[in-house]
């Protein structure tokens, strides 16, 4: 992750952001959402769970994560299917 974002000149732009490589937990894990949850609201102190939107582009680890821990979620498709 680390990597990921100043390679796409990105990282500039968030604030926080959790890593499995930190939490030792990856997604769909609990603790990666609560990880994440956590460092949002030390710059949101009254932020709720359901007023976080995760954008990711696996079903089961991200969308479905999300969702079971409360986020609201958002699935990235990247299939290139015109259909979709």
């Amino acid at each position: 992750m680390e990597s990921v974002l100043p390679m796409l000149d990105i990282h500039d732009h968030f604030k926080w952001f959790a890593c499995s490589q930190d939490v030792k937990y990856e997604k769909p894990s609990m603790e990666i959402f609560d990880a994440s949850f956590e460092q949002a609201k030390f710059w949101i102190p009254d932020l709720q769970k359901d007023e976080v939107l995760h954008i990711g582009d696996s079903y089961a680890a991200d969308y479905c994560g999300a969702k079971r821990f409360g986020f609201q979620a958002l699935l990235l498709d990247r299939s290139d299917n015109p259909a979709v």
